[in-house]
Order: C-alpha cells, then structure tokens, then sequence
C-alpha cells in the first residue's frame, strides 16, 4: 500500500472508531481506485 493512502487513513480516523472499520474503507477505496 502506498504511504499516502495509510496517511490518509489516519487522518481520517476519528477517536473511538474501530481500526477493523477503517480497514474495510480503506480497501474499498483502493479497491474502487483499481476498478476505475
């Protein structure tokens, strides 16, 4: 994975949310970003 997508991802964590939540959209997007 790139550096600035796990950047990315923290950023957009928020306190008290789940990491296995945060996995799952990050996957969707990157997932999104190869299909496009």
């Amino acid at each position: 994975m790139l550096q600035g997508d796990k950047s990315m991802a923290l950023f957009a964590a928020e306190p008290g949310m789940d990491a296995d939540i945060l996995a799952m959209q990050a996957l969707h997007r990157l997932s999104t970003k190869a299909a496009s």
